[in-house]
């Protein structure tokens, strides 16, 4: 059910070192990845808008600017701003692969300073009456909300919960559109460096990921008996 995660640090970066040759150079990620990042190139799609023609860019890009570093790897998307890093993916079978590249990352540049560190997870539970069932569920019998929205509204929660080293914040939405209608829901396991460094980064996120991969899957486990 999980079909996004994401690794976020804030610290000081530099992100015009983070070019594809630099992951390959230093195997942080797989060749094939690199290679494909560096062959891909943006396609121009013709549209007409009020009987002009414009060209839109489209597709996998590689941008590396003094305060901001955008690369798309074939199976990743990495962002690196001055004061944050982060790579995502949105391809399960890559959430191992993901947590290792950034721990490359982390004991390259084991110096950089870093504050804290994110590791975040968006499930999708797909179900029918989403709407009513979650009223049912965080409104109950409440008339409120019905009076003031009549029937057709989507209500959702933000749980926050505080965990041994950080802590977890947690969002429940509704999601209904003419493809797929469920409930989206988003984890934001949120840790403080002790010690203000990639290198300690590193252990938080090694001993972390798969201990918040685990709970997440329980959690939307839960959420997913519940409303079917």
């Amino acid at each position: 059910m999980i079909n996004t995660a994401a690794i976020v640090i804030q610290g000081n970066f530099n992100p015009p070192i983070f070019h594809p040759e630099w992951f390959e150079r230093y195997k942080i990620l797989p060749i094939q990845e690199t290679q494909w990042a560096k062959s891909q190139r943006t396609k121009k799609q013709k549209i007409e808008l009020e009987g002009e023609t414009l060209f839109i860019e489209k597709g996998p890009i590689i941008s590396i600017e003094p305060t901001k570093a955008i690369v798309n790897f074939e199976s990743s998307v990495l962002k690196v701003e001055l004061r944050k890093f982060e790579q995502g993916t949105t391809n399960p079978s890559y959430f191992d692969e993901l947590k290792n590249a950034v721990l490359r990352v982390c004991l390259m540049l084991s110096h950089t300073p870093a504050k804290a560190v994110g590791i975040n997870f968006v499930g999708f539970i797909e179900a029918n009456n989403v709407a009513m069932k979650l009223r049912e569920i965080f409104v109950g019998d409440n008339a409120t909300l019905t009076n003031c929205f009549t029937d057709e509204f989507l209500v959702g929660a933000s749980v926050k919960q505080e965990i041994p080293d950080g802590s977890l914040n947690c969002s429940i939405n509704g999601k209904v559109d003419k493809d797929k209608e469920g409930v989206v829901v988003t984890f934001n396991y949120h840790r403080d460096l002790s010690e203000k460094n990639l290198k300690f980064a590193s252990e938080v996120i090694s001993s972390n990921f798969d201990l918040d991969l685990a709970r997440t899957n329980q959690i939307l486990d839960l959420i997913g008996r519940s409303i079917h």
